[in-house]
């Protein structure tokens, strides 16, 4: 007798099979990008020559010798 696990198989990711090609920039789209490609989908990302994305030139987010907490 086999139990409902040994006949259960796990489910593919929901958007498992889908490419997304991000041509975006700064924070909210590549967030986006980043929960579709948690959810399964492979996403391209397309950056401008020769720097790429603006948010590679920002630092952490410190000012002097103090951190900064941002919430929005």
């Amino acid at each position: 007798m086999s139990s409902a696990s040994d006949q259960c198989s796990p489910l593919p990711p929901a958007l498992d099979g889908l490419t997304v090609l991000d041509v975006s920039r700064v924070l909210a789209g590549p967030y986006c990008s980043m929960l579709l490609a948690d959810l399964g989908a492979t996403v391209v990302k397309i950056e401008r020559p020769p720097c790429g994305d603006d948010t590679r030139a920002w630092g952490p987010p410190y000012l002097g010798d103090r951190d900064l907490g941002l919430s929005a």
